[in-house]
């Protein structure tokens, strides 16, 4: 709903990634935990 009014009220059809996590930190969102590897969800080349 925070991007629908954020489109309306900026008249973009979508916002940037950028403007994306402004909205979110904005709903008050912050990072409480340590920073995971995504190394467990790579995918594997099939040979």
């Amino acid at each position: 709903m925070a991007i629908n009014d954020y489109k309306k009220q900026n008249q973009r059809p979508f916002p940037t990634w950028t403007e994306v996590l402004e909205i979110i930190k904005a709903m008050g969102y912050r990072q409480v935990a340590e920073p995971e590897s995504l190394a467990p969800f790579k995918k594997e080349d099939s040979v």
